[in-house]
């Protein structure tokens, strides 16, 4: 069943000449240039602010590399010199996504994970649970919340979205090098901060052969 909503012509249409195209396909064919531009549902408005500023100085074909990169299902980690502006860079990427992208940081996602402890293995954070399945997300903060939980909580998350070929943008002031120390040092146990690490590497490496 093909759902029309959206399409740039009426149903009519398309049953007149036997094919549906895509708002994308329409925008390439016709020479108007596509930019999806929204902002990702849950962030906060002093951050949007800045993403936006980020967006709009963007070049083109930075975009146009953005959303392909998105559709893919890869997974970026933008470190900067400050979690602020790290935030700012991950937003203004999923800005660019075709599909709706969703906001959370760290501290939040540990703080839900901790105080909602799984009863059982088939339940857990209903935070965790509502960003599972978002095509793109971003994860402000990592390892800057300073909770044990951190990497568990991540680990949660992030083994489903995964196994869904979900995009995934992480935010930090740390490297890939460092935020392992960074995790454990807020008291996180080595082997799982060391699994959620590979985890985010395997994919981030998958993401750049695909």
């Amino acid at each position: 069943m093909i759902d029309y909503e959206g399409l740039p012509a009426p149903k009519e249409y398309y049953d007149d000449i036997g094919t549906v195209i895509t708002p994308e396909t329409w925008f390439k064919i016709s020479g108007i240039e596509y930019t999806p531009a929204r902002m990702p549902r849950r962030t906060p408005p002093a951050l949007a602010k800045a993403a936006e500023e980020a967006f709009r100085t963007k070049r083109k074909d930075a975009r146009k590399n953005d959303m392909q990169r998105l559709e893919k299902g890869t997974w970026i980690w933008v470190a900067r010199a400050s979690g602020e502006a790290a935030a700012a860079q991950a937003v203004a990427i999923a800005m660019s996504s075709l599909s709706e992208a969703a906001y959370t940081d760290a501290g939040e996602l540990t703080a839900s994970f901790a105080s909602e402890k799984p009863l059982s293995a088939h339940t857990g954070s209903q935070l965790i649970d509502s960003l599972c399945s978002s095509p793109t997300l971003v994860v402000a903060g990592v390892g800057d919340s300073h909770l044990p939980e951190e990497a568990d909580a991540l680990l949660e998350l992030m083994e489903k979205r995964w196994r869904q070929g979900r995009a995934t943008i992480f935010a930090s002031a740390y490297t890939g090098k460092t935020i392992s120390r960074a995790l454990v040092r807020s008291g996180a146990n080595t082997e799982r901060a060391k699994e959620l690490v590979d985890l985010v590497s395997k994919a981030i490496r998958s993401g750049r052969q695909s």
